[in-house]
């Protein structure tokens, strides 16, 4: 993460593991990046505004195996990718500000219907895709 001499550009990348660092967690086999860059500006008398993009992107298990045939779960299979984008912005008006922010996202069929990878999807299942502000 960082940001400009004048604080005006800012911007952050993180890895998330899929076991969130924490013993005794499943492992999903995989890594999520979040990534993030914002740039400012002046208008007027208005002062200060910020636009920025964002994106969350990764794969998620589908089904885990347990250990010795028991409840505990261990390993996370059959990766399936999700990910999530967007725009938002910081409006100031003398007084007032207001943050706007859209995002379109999409995850796999499997991850939707909570279906194994190692499994067929339900008759007419889809990919969900969205959008939300």
């Amino acid at each position: 993460m960082g940001h400009s001499k004048d604080d005006r550009t800012r911007y952050s990348i993180s890895l998330l593991s899929s076991n969130d660092g924490n013993v005794g967690l499943p492992n999903g086999h995989g890594y999520d990046t979040f990534m993030t860059v914002s740039q400012a500006f002046q208008v007027g008398s208005l002062g200060v505004q910020r636009v920025g993009a964002f994106a969350y992107i990764g794969r998620a298990p589908t089904y885990y195996s347990t250990q010795g045939g028991g409840a505990t779960l261990v390993d996370g299979f059959g990766q399936k990718s999700f990910y999530r984008v967007g725009l938002l912005g910081q409006w100031y008006f003398k007084k007032l500000d207001f943050s706007t922010m859209w995002t379109h996202a999409s995850d796999s069929a499997f991850l939707a219907t909570a279906t194994p990878a190692n499994a067929d999807l339900p008759v007419g299942a889809r990919a969900p895709v969205w959008d939300a502000a």
